[in-house]
Formats: C-alpha cells, structure tokens, sequence
C-alpha cells in the first residue's frame, strides 16, 4: 500500500522528543516501512522544513500557519477566534501538502489526526482514516481545575466536521472511543481499537534499582497531574527522604513554570528534584534505566504511551484510575482513585519500600508490554484499512 500520514507534530532528526503523538505515528509508520508499504509523512514544523528521510519514513516538513497570531492581537475576540483560526489555518496547510504529493504518488489512503484533518476531510482524492490521539479539548473537559473555553469549543467543532466525514475513526483504547462515540452520537462498536505500539526495545530488569528515583514523564500539563505528582512525591518523601523526583517533559499553558517553581518551594523538595525538560530518546532511556517508579497521576490519558516505555524497562506505573491507563497498565502498576493525592502517596511509599511489592509489579510489567507490539498494531491497522474498501489494502506483506 501507499500510505500518507497527515500529522501537526513529528520526530525530527538531532531535536527531543516533542510529543507522544510524534513517538506513536514514527513507531507506526516504521513499522509499516518495515512490512513492505510506502509511507509518506506530512508534518508540521517551526524548525525543520522540506523533505527527510527518517528510518526509512519520507518525512515532509510544512511550516504552520502564523494567521492565528495576528488575530490574537484583535481587541475582545482574538482571544477566543486565534485557536479555531490556527486549526482551520493549520489543516489548509496540511491539506494542501498532501494533495500535492497524492498527484504524484497516488496514496492508497490518507491517516491523519483529529488536529488538522477538516481540509482532507472534504477531499475526495483517497479515503481518510482519523486515528485519535486525544487533544485539548477532551483534556480540559476532564481537568477539574479547568474548563473548556470558548476557543477551544469552536476549535472542537471544526474537528468534529472532520470526524464525522472520515471513512474511519481508530482509537488506541476502548476508554477513548468510548468518549469520542459519546461526544459524536455514534455506537462505539463503530470505532475499531488498535493499540499503540512499543516504540523502544524492551529491556527486562531483575533487581530493584538502587537509588529511589520517580519519574514523571510528559508534558507539565495540568490534565497530567503534575501538582498532584508534586504533592503526592513530597507526602512520601516524609516516609522516604532518600526519595528523588525527575521530570522530564516541556512546559504547558496550563500549568505556569512559575506556579510550579511557587509549589515546589513551598512543598519544600527543591533539593529532592530535577526538571530537565523534553530529551532525545537516548537520554530518555537512560533515565528509565535507572528509576525506580513512574509516576502518572494523569486526569486523562486517550492511551498513555509513556506507560508503555516505562513497562518496557521494567518500571512499575503509579497513577489514577482515569481514561485508558486502567485497560493499558493492568496488573504492570498501582492506580487509585482519581485527584486522591494521598493514596497516590501511600501507593508510592509501598512500592519504594517494599522489594517484594515492587519485583512482583515489576514482574508483571515486563510480561504485560509483550502484547503491545509494533508488528501487532500493523497487522490491526490493516485490517482496518481492509475494512474501507482502499485500494491494494489486500497486499499484506508478512516477514
């Protein structure tokens, strides 16, 4: 098959690892490249531009629209019209790259994201697939300390036009197309689901780590939980003092470097943490080699992919019972009740300080990450291409 993936953020050569919608669709499209298909990638970037070769993906690099920015400037209403602007600014962008590269190559089918899709969705050129990641919008609405606001309810209309008009909608877990067949009217039988897969080596590990190292990976996003990781690392630390605390992931909106510095200080565990920031994956693997726990007190997570990079280094998951993580964690972690930073504590204290708790938690990590493979969420992902009818769907190339 001839594939074009339409995504607003990918991996690019030499930076840090920018999101985990980037992680998944490389890991995705490697895998494909690797069964024999053609893959094109369309991607928008600030910092790379033109065409790449990455692992055997052809990789084109759009700038995105700046339209938004100037009608942020507009008295009253730039404030709610720059977001919707930038979707529908950023989707023609995306839009019209891929149909440019469908008249010379002639896609089999077109996979994008909710982000960005309204323009392919109204393009006839070759099917559209809509595989969903989770945006904005469902992160505010689950956030308690947040609302979705005027701009982002605009937003999520232009995206729900798209979604309707794709030939198929995939989810990475039965949790999140339950929310999206809620929010469209749709049965969710109608929304197939194909996990994501593991994007790294596995690296089993058998002994407990030496030192008592959290990790918090991900975005410092209010919907991540990042006070509630802060809060819940100093309840333990008073149980465990030797206990330190890494996060790793770029800043967010939502949640203000300086609102977080004023938290830590008063916590009081400055000296007990680190902030590093997004890393290339090699320096992210190393810090998974060392840690102890993964802390993920999410309040939604469409899937959860960093779940899945800990679990392949044998790392237990601390976290809430929220979206998807109870479906992808399983038996690999320790999840409590949704905003209880106390029993997030006590999960935390138990797993740093008891090896039995940890090596049987660790144990089941490393057997449960075993079904999240890549080859697996090929052979899912082509059959959902079957399912619509694409053209050559039916040449499945197997090793």
């Amino acid at each position: 098959m001839k594939l074009c993936f339409a995504t607003p953020t990918y991996l690019e050569a030499g930076h840090p690892i920018n999101s985990g919608v980037a992680t998944a669709t490389h890991a995705l499209a490697c895998g494909l490249v690797e069964s024999g298909h053609r893959v094109q990638v369309v991607a928008l970037s600030r910092t790379a531009c033109g065409d790449t070769l990455l692992d055997g993906v052809r990789v084109q690099y759009v700038q995105p629209d700046q339209l938004h920015w100037y009608a942020s400037k507009m008295l009253l209403i730039g404030q709610h019209l720059a977001q919707p602007l930038r979707e529908l600014a950023n989707s023609l962008r995306l839009g019209r790259a891929v149909l440019r590269l469908h008249r010379q190559h002639a896609f089999d089918l077109i996979e994008s994201t909710e982000t960005g899709s309204l323009a392919l969705a109204f393009q006839r050129a070759a099917p559209l697939i809509i595989r969903l990641h989770g945006e904005e919008y469902i992160f505010a609405k689950y956030t308690p300390t947040r609302r979705p606001s005027l701009a982002l309810r605009l937003t999520r209309t232009l995206q729900r036009f798209a979604l309707r008009r794709a030939q198929k909608l995939i989810s990475p877990s039965a949790a999140h197309a339950q929310t999206i067949a809620q929010e469209l009217g749709h049965p969710a039988e109608t929304i197939p689901v194909v996990p994501h897969g593991l994007p790294i080596p596995i690296v089993p590990r058998t002994e407990l780590p030496e030192s008592p190292l959290v990790l918090f990976v991900g975005r410092l996003q209010a919907v991540k939980g990042v006070r509630d990781a802060l809060i819940a690392f100093a309840k333990a630390r008073q149980t465990v003092p030797q206990a330190q605390l890494v996060l790793l992931g770029g800043n967010h909106p939502t949640e203000p470097q300086a609102a977080l510095d004023m938290l830590i200080k008063q916590l009081g565990i400055g000296e007990a943490m680190q902030q590093l920031g997004n890393l290339p994956r090699e320096a992210l693997n190393a810090w998974y080699a060392q840690a102890r726990l993964l802390i993920m007190p999410s309040y939604y997570e469409s899937f959860g992919l960093v779940a899945l990079e800990a679990m392949a280094h044998g790392i237990p998951i601390i976290g809430y019972t929220s979206g998807a993580l109870p479906e992808v964690i399983g038996e690999a972690g320790v999840l409590v009740p949704t905003a209880d930073t106390d029993a997030l504590a006590e999960a935390l204290v138990r797993a740093l300080t008891n090896e039995q708790t940890w090596q049987t938690l660790s144990s089941s990590a490393t057997k449960r990450i075993e079904r999240y493979t890549v080859a697996r969420q090929v052979e899912q992902s082509l059959a959902v291409y079957r399912s619509i009818g694409a053209p050559h769907a039916h040449l499945l190339h197997r090793d």
